[in-house]
């Protein structure tokens, strides 16, 4: 078993919608299970559920507009950049 800290847990739950599922249902489980230490299992037992949802869905939305981007195409896209951030056009 690989222990990992609290902040690299947290990274793989904001990042990952199954893992977040499993949390979910149990908890305590999940965190003795990635390694993480006693006491932080017991602090994420406590924390606030209300925001680790609020984060979830943050960091969802910021990955789904990432991936939703048009791909940079050469000078065009160049050029409308230009125009945009000197102001002409």
């Amino acid at each position: 078993m690989k222990t990992v800290t609290l902040e690299e847990f947290l990274g793989v739950l904001y990042a990952d919608s199954d893992a977040q599922k499993r949390f979910r249902r149990n908890p305590a489980f999940e965190a003795r299970l990635a390694g993480l230490s006693k006491d932080d299992c017991e602090m994420l037992l406590k924390m606030d559920w209300g925001g680790f949802e609020l984060a979830c869905r943050s960091f969802a939305r910021k990955r789904n507009a990432k991936t939703s981007r048009r791909p940079f195409s050469g000078f065009g896209s160049v050029a409308r950049m230009l125009r945009r951030v000197f102001g002409h056009g």
